[in-house]
């Protein structure tokens, strides 16, 4: 495991155990499935079959404030850099179907395997350069970056956690714009994907996203558009 995966996990940690520590941070988990009422009216109409009630969402989402902590990969860009990010995300819920928040990245980066071979230490192109010349790759590594962000939640539906409670989760669709801060200089940056909120109680979520991210990059022949897949993983607490 890196140092950056490390202190990842770390943070992660250090952010949820007081949070987690509440006793009401899991109030309501078994209780999430369904009404109790229409459940056993259902029941005793055929008492034999196993029967389950799904309904409209029971954790509430109007004028709710989420904060997130995560973790992101960068794929694609720059073959000669890997990129990862720790986000910052704050989410207003105006109502089950929309949100509105913000989100921001800290970056770092490190050589692909490409890119150590090509000019990292004793790389090939090191190797043919005298002790006096400089590498100058093109890299404009990202440092940074700040987005506004609209979701909306289409697709709604509860999972069965191993028939010890029911987790909500909603499909969701995201649009974000906002600036990039690179090496060279900033950018501005859009981005559209989608994921899925996991709402495991009434207070503790999480999110799985996939998104293309899009921003300039300075290089020797002018600017060029990069093109990134970011996969993000957060867990966060909704007040």
């Amino acid at each position: 495991m890196n140092q950056f995966k490390f202190k990842m996990i770390v943070l992660v940690l250090v952010i949820l155990a007081p949070l987690m520590s509440s006793a009401d941070i899991m109030e309501g988990f078994d209780s999430l499935g369904g009404n109790d009422v229409l459940l056993d009216r259902a029941k005793s109409l055929n008492p034999e079959a196993e029967i389950r009630v799904v309904q409209d969402r029971i954790v509430p989402r109007r004028w709710r404030h989420e904060f997130n902590v995560g973790y992101s990969n960068f794929i694609g860009g720059d073959s000669l850099v890997n990129t990862q990010s720790v986000n910052f995300d704050y989410h207003i819920h105006i109502n089950p179907r929309w949100s509105v928040g913000a989100k921001y990245l800290k970056t770092y980066n490190g050589l692909s395997n490409e890119g150590e071979a090509l000019v990292g230490s004793g790389g090939e192109l090191k190797d043919r350069l005298k002790d006096d010349e400089a590498i100058i790759p093109e890299l404009d590594e990202p440092t940074q970056g700040y987005l506004g962000v609209l979701n909306y939640y289409p697709i709604y539906g509860k999972l069965n956690m191993f028939n010890s409670g029911i987790v909500h989760f909603d499909v969701y669709l995201t649009l974000g714009y906002g600036q990039m801060e690179l090496q060279s200089a900033a950018s501005e940056t859009y981005t559209v994907g989608g994921g899925i909120g996991f709402w495991i109680s009434n207070h503790l979520t999480s999110r799985l996203e996939l998104r293309q991210q899009f921003y300039d990059s300075e290089r020797f022949t002018g600017k060029q558009q990069m093109n990134m897949t970011i996969a993000t993983f957060s867990m966060g607490y909704m007040l």
